[in-house]
C-alpha cells in the first residue's frame, strides 16, 4: 500500500463510514482486479475512483457483463468477496466453515506465564470472531512450534458447541500445561474446528443489508422499504416501458445513453470489419466476380 508512509500499514475499523471515506477517493486502478482496459474504460464516462463508480452504477451496469458489474460494485462500497447465509441458521445446524483459529509468532521464550498469556488472548479473539459470525465450536486445537521449529498440535473435543471464551481459555490453557519440556517456543495458535451455528443468534443481518444494497444498485430498487406504503412514490413511464421512481430518472436516463453508445460502437467495429474484408477481396460481391 502507498497510504501511510513509509510503512504503509493502517488500522481500519469495522465501520460504514470509516470504510466509505477510504473506499470512495480510492482510484479504481487501486482495486485488484481492475486493470489498464477497465481502468481506461471507467475514465471514458467520467469514472476515476470508487466513489465514481457507485455514483454511475447504471452506467457501469451497462458497460460490463453482470459478474464483472457485481464486482465493481461489491468494489466501490468496500464489500469482500466473503458470503454468508442471509438467514440465520438454526442451532446445531452444521456449517462450510472448517475451522476458524489465530496464531503469534515472537522470539522464542521459555517463560511458561508468558507462553500462557499468549495462549490465553488467542483463545479469547478466537472466542470472538466466533460470536461474529454466530458460531461454535465443538473442538479446540493448540498449536506450538518450538525454536527448533518443531510443530506439535494437540486437540480437545468439547461437550457442546460453544464460542464462549472462558470455555475456550480453559480447553486452551489445559492442552498446553499437558506439554512437558516444552523448551523455547516461537509461536503459538488457538484453533476453534466442527463449527456449527450457535444457539443464540449474533449480530446477524450485516450481509443482508448488503445483499439489500446490491440489489438497490442493480436496479431493485423501485419501493422503498423504509417508506410509507400509503404514499405513493412518483415515477415516470420510460419509452422502455418501465415505470421508474422519479428519484431513479437520471440514473435510469444514463443507462440508456451508455447502452446506446455501446450499441453504436459496435456496429461501428462490425462496419469496420466488413469493409476491410472487401477491400481484402473478401467480400460477396469479389466471390461471386471469381466464381464468374
Amino acid at each position: 500500500s502507498d497510504m501511510n508512509k513509509p510503512d504503509g500499514q493502517m488500522v481500519l475499523a469495522n465501520d460504514r463510514d470509516q470504510i466509505l471515506r477510504l473506499v470512495n477517493p480510492l482510484p479504481v486502478r487501486k482495486v485488484g482486479g481492475v486493470g489498464k482496459v477497465n481502468e481506461r474504460v471507467l475514465a471514458a464516462f467520467g469514472m476515476s475512483t470508487c466513489g465514481d463508480v457507485f455514483a454511475k452504477r447504471a452506467v457501469v451496469a451497462a458497460l460490463f457483463s453482470k459478474s464483472a458489474f457485481t464486482f465493481l460494485l461489491e468494489a466501490s462500497m468496500g464489500v469482500g468477496t466473503e458470503r454468508r447465509p442471509t438467514r440465520a441458521l438454526l442451532p446445531g445446524t452444521q456449517v462450510a466453515r472448517k475451522s476458524l483459529g489465530q496464531e503469534k509468532t515472537f522470539a522464542p521464550t521459555a517463560d511458561r506465564r508468558v507462553l500462557e498469556r499468549v495462549v490465553t488472548t488467542l483463545a479469547e479473539e478466537v472466542a470472538g470472531s466466533l460470536k461474529e459470525e454466530n458460531l461454535a465450536a465443538r473442538a479446540v486445537t493448540l498449536k506450538i512450534k518450538r525454536a527448533t521449529f518443531e510443530v506439535t498440535q494437540r486437540q480437545t473435543s468439547l461437550h457442546r458447541a460453544e464460542n464462549s471464551a472462558a470455555v475456550l481459555v480453559e480447553a486452551s490453557l489445559r492442552l498446553f500445561r499437558h506439554e512437558t519440556g516444552l523448551g523455547s517456543v516461537r509461536l503459538v495458535g488457538v484453533k476453534a474446528s466442527q463449527l456449527a451455528a450457535a444457539e443464540e443468534e449474533t449480530e446477524g443481518g450485516k450481509q443482508t443489508r448488503v445483499d439489500a444494497a446490491l440489489d438497490a444498485a442493480a436496479g431493485r430498487h423501485d419501493v422503498d422499504p423504509s417508506a410509507d406504503p400509503s404514499v405513493p412514490a412518483a415515477t415516470y413511464a420510460c419509452a422502455c416501458g418501465r415505470a421508474v421512481a422519479e428519484a431513479d430518472r437520471a440514473e435510469h436516463e444514463d443507462w440508456h445513453f451508455a447502452r446506446g453508445l455501446l450499441r453504436r460502437e459496435t456496429e461501428a467495429a462490425d462496419a469496420r470489419v466488413l469493409a476491410r474484408s472487401n477491400e481484402n477481396g473478401g467480400g460477396p460481391a469479389s466471390k461471386r466476380r471469381r466464381r464468374a
